[in-house]
């Protein structure tokens, strides 16, 4: 173990009354106790900030932080911005973590040694039902040759990585992304030919979903998805990038962004392979 090293845990709310207490639990129970636990009360209209208080006031690794409303990539970088840990790992307030998920993720990463950005699997709840377990490659080579093809969203979990907290800290979220800012931000990290990458082999986390939103959340991570993968092949190849979703829909699919979401019209024949879920 490596219970000197200094883990920051980041996690934004928004009305999650219903589940932030299970969420709260899951990462004080870590094995791993050498942790801060930074929430961000992004303007909740229930009682996520009264529990969120409650536990700071029971243990003093739980830090209560304001946000503005303006969005999960502000929030995100707040809390990036206050961490003070040596590696930062996140964590959604509607989500668990399993106890040794921080030990087992550090350790590896301090094998790799740093920078590094280390993830695992895990398992899908939906509809409070066991669903299945994701798993990922373990090794650095396998990791980047996966992301190289159609196949990137099999190479890593980008919600849920623990990493050298100045790789966070040096590539700040990007607020144009509705969804899946967290994977523009690993996207923008690996490309540092330094930065080493890897995954547990097991599942340390569990990732709920409901069937209730499940097919406009197909569709839009499947648009974000490929005007993503758009962005990185452009960064790479030194070309400027769509500044919003909504410019790249007119631009390269010469599509109104509101005709593709709100109608669900799209041509899948370059983004299909990104639906996740």
């Amino acid at each position: 173990m490596h219970n000197d090293v200094l883990v920051s845990v980041l996690m934004p709310a928004q009305n999650e009354e219903l589940h932030i207490e299970r969420a709260i639990k899951s990462v004080l129970d870590q094995t791993h106790t050498n942790l801060e636990l930074l929430i961000i009360n992004d303007k909740s209209t229930d009682k996520t900030g009264e529990i969120i208080k409650k536990y700071s006031s029971i243990d003093k690794r739980v830090k209560y932080l304001e946000g503005n409303a303006t969005g999960v990539a502000d929030a995100r970088n707040i809390l990036q911005s206050e961490a003070k840990g040596k590696f930062f790992v996140n964590a959604d307030a509607d989500d668990f973590c399993k106890p040794q998920r921080i030990e087992k993720l550090l350790n590896y990463a301090l094998i790799l040694g740093e920078p590094s950005l280390v993830g695992s699997g895990f398992d899908i709840y939906k509809d409070g039902k066991f669903l299945r377990v994701e798993t990922f490659p373990t090794e650095h080579k396998e990791i980047k040759k996966r992301l190289s093809t159609t196949f990137s969203r099999y190479a890593i979990s980008a919600g849920q990585l623990l990493g050298t907290a100045e790789l966070f800290k040096k590539n700040p979220v990007q607020n144009k992304f509705k969804i899946m800012s967290d994977w523009d931000q690993f996207l923008r990290i690996q490309e540092n030919p330094d930065v080493k990458l890897g995954n547990v082999n097991e599942s340390l986390y569990i990732y709920y979903i409901n069937s209730g939103s499940m097919t406009r959340r197909k569709f839009e991570r499947s648009l974000y998805s490929a005007f993503l993968r758009d962005s990185e092949l452009r960064r790479l190849k030194g070309k400027k990038e769509f500044i919003s979703l909504s410019n790249y829909l007119n631009n390269f699919w010469k599509m109104p962004s509101s005709l593709a979401i709100n109608s669900f019209f799209i041509t899948t024949k370059y983004i299909q392979q990104f639906i996740v879920y």
